[in-house]
């Protein structure tokens, strides 16, 4: 269940957070598992120096979803998820990212892209197809259909370039310079200890900073959607097709 501050939290900002999302020693166990795997062979290496994993390259996809599996036994985990945007749902991809001591950054950006990825699965329209009239239209459907979880695998801080986001922004209908690593007058630092979730529309803008700590710095996201997502995201579009 979500709290009511939690619930206008995400409303009228976009996200909210819960600092015991994960017990602490199933995160640690999580944490050396993700270093494990993430050893055996680097990530794509993305603008901004980070690397990343889908979980279609991650290099040991048997041990990997063992984690998926056990984040989503957790009430913790899935409760907020299902009180959002109900129970009819699935899990429609997960990430993995780090950037390493002493680089790296992840720029600004919203991630309703995912919304295309859904789209593109129905096989009826391309991504080069979908304009900005049609994305303002999905925009509703997404924050509505649609949650994102970044889950800490460690206690971070200020120095790790940790998850930086810019309240309400998920209202807005102006877009940021997406190249861009500068800090921003309303951007909220959520530096928060391991097992700690950032619960998120994909609309909401957010960023990592550069790590430049002696430590690398790790997340793990879990991205749900409703099951009806396509039929919704489908009937919104036919507004301007």
């Amino acid at each position: 269940m979500l709290t009511a501050e939690q619930k206008q939290a995400y409303t009228n900002d976009g996200y909210f957070t819960v600092e015991e999302a994960v017990p602490k020693a199933l995160i640690e166990e999580i944490r050396h598992e993700v270093e494990l795997i993430t050893e055996q062979k680097r990530g794509g290496v993305l603008a901004g120096d980070y690397e990343w994993w889908s979980e279609h390259t991650i290099p040991d996809p048997v041990r990997y979803q063992k984690i998926i599996q056990r984040l989503l036994e957790l009430p913790t985990v899935m409760g907020p998820v299902q009180a959002l945007i109900g129970s009819d749902i699935f899990l429609l991809i997960t990430d993995l990212a780090i950037i390493r001591a002493g680089t790296g950054y992840i720029a600004w950006h919203q991630d309703h892209g995912y919304v295309v990825e859904v789209l593109n699965a129905l096989a009826s329209m391309s991504k080069n197809e979908l304009n900005d009239d049609a994305l303002r239209l999905l925009v509703p459907v997404a924050n509505q259909a649609m949650v994102f979880i970044t889950i800490y695998l460690q206690d971070t801080d200020n120095t790790m370039g940790t998850m930086r986001v810019i309240p309400s922004s998920h209202q807005w209908e102006h877009s940021l310079d997406s190249s861009s690593a500068n800090s921003l007058n309303a951007e909220i630092c959520l530096s928060l200890p391991g097992g700690a979730a950032m619960f998120y529309t994909p609309t909401v803008w957010h960023t990592a900073a550069a790590n430049t700590s002696i430590t690398d710095y790790r997340m793990l996201t879990l991205i749900f959607t409703k099951n009806n997502i396509k039929p919704l995201l489908v009937d919104a579009l036919k507004r301007i097709i």
